[in-house]
Protein backbone atom coordinates (compact mmCIF):
# COMPACT_ATOMS: atom_id res chain seq x y z
CA UNK A 1 0.00 0.00 0.00
CA UNK A 2 1.25 3.49 -0.86
CA UNK A 3 1.21 5.91 2.09
CA UNK A 4 2.49 9.04 0.32
CA UNK A 5 -0.75 10.87 1.17
CA UNK A 6 0.19 11.00 4.90
CA UNK A 7 2.67 13.86 4.50
CA UNK A 8 1.38 16.25 7.15
CA UNK A 9 2.56 19.83 7.26
CA UNK A 10 1.84 23.32 6.03
CA UNK A 11 0.49 23.72 2.52
CA UNK A 12 -0.51 26.82 0.61
CA UNK A 13 -4.10 26.96 -0.58
CA UNK A 14 -4.72 30.09 -2.61
CA UNK A 15 -3.48 32.91 -0.36
CA UNK A 16 -3.58 30.91 2.92
CA UNK A 17 -1.06 28.56 4.50
CA UNK A 18 -2.82 25.81 6.45
CA UNK A 19 -1.50 22.86 8.46
CA UNK A 20 -3.06 19.66 7.10
CA UNK A 21 -2.79 16.14 8.49
CA UNK A 22 -2.17 14.70 5.01
CA UNK A 23 -1.28 15.68 1.47
CA UNK A 24 -4.66 14.35 0.35
CA UNK A 25 -6.37 16.85 2.66
CA UNK A 26 -4.24 19.68 1.25
CA UNK A 27 -5.09 18.62 -2.30
CA UNK A 28 -8.78 18.38 -1.47
CA UNK A 29 -8.66 21.91 -0.03
CA UNK A 30 -7.18 23.08 -3.36
CA UNK A 31 -10.07 21.36 -5.14
CA UNK A 32 -12.65 22.98 -2.82
CA UNK A 33 -11.07 26.39 -3.38
CA UNK A 34 -11.36 25.78 -7.13
CA UNK A 35 -15.07 24.92 -6.71
CA UNK A 36 -15.55 28.09 -4.66
CA UNK A 37 -13.96 30.27 -7.36
CA UNK A 38 -16.15 28.57 -9.99
CA UNK A 39 -19.24 29.43 -7.92
CA UNK A 40 -20.11 25.77 -7.37
CA UNK A 41 -19.90 26.07 -3.56
CA UNK A 42 -20.16 29.05 -1.24
CA UNK A 43 -17.13 28.18 0.91
CA UNK A 44 -15.34 25.63 3.07
CA UNK A 45 -13.64 25.30 6.46
CA UNK A 46 -10.97 22.83 7.56
CA UNK A 47 -11.34 21.13 10.97
CA UNK A 48 -13.70 23.87 12.07
CA UNK A 49 -15.87 22.45 14.85
CA UNK A 50 -16.55 19.28 16.83
CA UNK A 51 -19.83 17.42 16.73
CA UNK A 52 -20.69 15.99 20.15
CA UNK A 53 -22.42 12.62 20.59
CA UNK A 54 -24.59 12.01 23.68
CA UNK A 55 -22.87 8.75 24.61
CA UNK A 56 -20.82 7.80 27.67
CA UNK A 57 -18.24 5.50 26.12
CA UNK A 58 -16.19 5.24 22.99
CA UNK A 59 -16.33 7.94 20.36
CA UNK A 60 -17.99 10.91 22.04
CA UNK A 61 -17.20 13.57 19.44
CA UNK A 62 -16.08 14.01 15.85
CA UNK A 63 -13.95 16.66 14.15
CA UNK A 64 -14.67 16.50 10.40
CA UNK A 65 -11.96 17.31 7.90
CA UNK A 66 -14.09 19.77 5.94
CA UNK A 67 -17.35 21.62 6.36
CA UNK A 68 -18.56 22.68 2.92
CA UNK A 69 -21.12 25.46 2.55
CA UNK A 70 -23.36 24.87 -0.43
CA UNK A 71 -24.98 27.59 -2.52
CA UNK A 72 -28.44 26.57 -1.28
CA UNK A 73 -27.53 27.57 2.30
CA UNK A 74 -26.96 24.02 3.51
CA UNK A 75 -23.76 22.42 4.77
CA UNK A 76 -22.07 19.08 4.07
CA UNK A 77 -19.30 17.21 5.83
CA UNK A 78 -16.47 15.93 3.62
CA UNK A 79 -14.06 13.44 5.15
CA UNK A 80 -10.80 12.49 3.40
CA UNK A 81 -10.06 8.82 4.12
CA UNK A 82 -7.14 6.69 2.97
CA UNK A 83 -8.63 3.68 4.76
CA UNK A 84 -11.65 3.02 6.94
CA UNK A 85 -10.98 1.77 10.46
CA UNK A 86 -13.54 0.77 13.10
CA UNK A 87 -13.30 4.12 14.92
CA UNK A 88 -14.08 6.01 11.71
CA UNK A 89 -17.04 3.73 11.02
CA UNK A 90 -18.36 4.49 14.50
CA UNK A 91 -18.05 8.25 13.91
CA UNK A 92 -19.96 8.04 10.66
CA UNK A 93 -22.71 5.88 12.17
CA UNK A 94 -23.09 8.30 15.08
CA UNK A 95 -23.16 11.32 12.75
CA UNK A 96 -25.96 9.65 10.78
CA UNK A 97 -27.85 8.90 14.00
CA UNK A 98 -27.40 12.19 15.89
CA UNK A 99 -27.07 14.63 12.96
CA UNK A 100 -29.22 13.07 10.22
CA UNK A 101 -29.76 16.39 8.41
CA UNK A 102 -26.05 16.87 7.67
CA UNK A 103 -24.96 14.95 4.57
CA UNK A 104 -21.52 13.32 4.62
CA UNK A 105 -19.21 12.53 1.72
CA UNK A 106 -16.18 10.29 1.90
CA UNK A 107 -13.27 11.41 -0.29
CA UNK A 108 -11.01 8.45 -0.97
CA UNK A 109 -8.43 7.07 -3.38
CA UNK A 110 -11.05 6.76 -6.14
CA UNK A 111 -11.67 10.53 -6.05
CA UNK A 112 -7.98 11.30 -6.50
CA UNK A 113 -7.61 8.67 -9.25
CA UNK A 114 -10.46 10.29 -11.16
CA UNK A 115 -8.95 13.76 -10.77
CA UNK A 116 -5.57 12.48 -11.97
CA UNK A 117 -7.13 10.65 -14.93
CA UNK A 118 -8.93 13.84 -15.98
CA UNK A 119 -5.68 15.85 -15.82
CA UNK A 120 -7.16 18.32 -13.31
CA UNK A 121 -4.45 17.50 -10.77
CA UNK A 122 -1.96 19.49 -12.89
CA UNK A 123 -4.46 22.27 -13.59
CA UNK A 124 -5.15 22.60 -9.85
CA UNK A 125 -1.44 22.34 -8.98
CA UNK A 126 -1.90 19.47 -6.54
CA UNK A 127 0.99 18.60 -4.25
Amino acid sequence: MNYDHFEKGEYQVDDRVIYFRSKWEANYAIYLEFLKKQGEIKGWRYEHAFFEFPVRHGTTRYLPDFEVDLNNGKMEIHEVKGFMDSRSKTKFKRMAKYYPDIPMKIINRDFFKAIKKSGQDKLLKFY
